[in-house]
């Protein structure tokens, strides 16, 4: 499966990285970044087991989306990640 996974880290001064890291450790070593707040990654996991492994490193004010994605999909980034999006949805 592919999700979009998004955030809103509202704590000032938050510590992305476990977040980060979160993120990562969802997928299955394939991820992209293509946007500040949002990642595309693959995993053979659940969108429930996702959202659980990232939601611990978020505080009480902080937002969190995962959603599926599909084949259907268009965007506007950069040469380099649109080229490692193609190849990855």
């Amino acid at each position: 499966m592919k999700y979009l996974v998004s955030y809103d880290l509202n704590k000032p001064g938050k510590n992305y990285n476990d977040v980060y890291e979160a993120i990562k450790a969802a997928s299955d070593g394939t991820w992209c970044k293509p946007l500040e707040s949002v990642w595309i990654i693959r995993s053979a996991l659940s969108v429930n087991a996702v959202y659980d492994l990232i939601f611990p490193h978020l505080d009480a004010n902080d937002r969190l989306l995962v959603i599926e994605v599909t084949n259907n999909s268009y965007w506007y980034l950069d040469k380099d990640v649109s080229d490692y999006l193609v190849k990855m949805l």
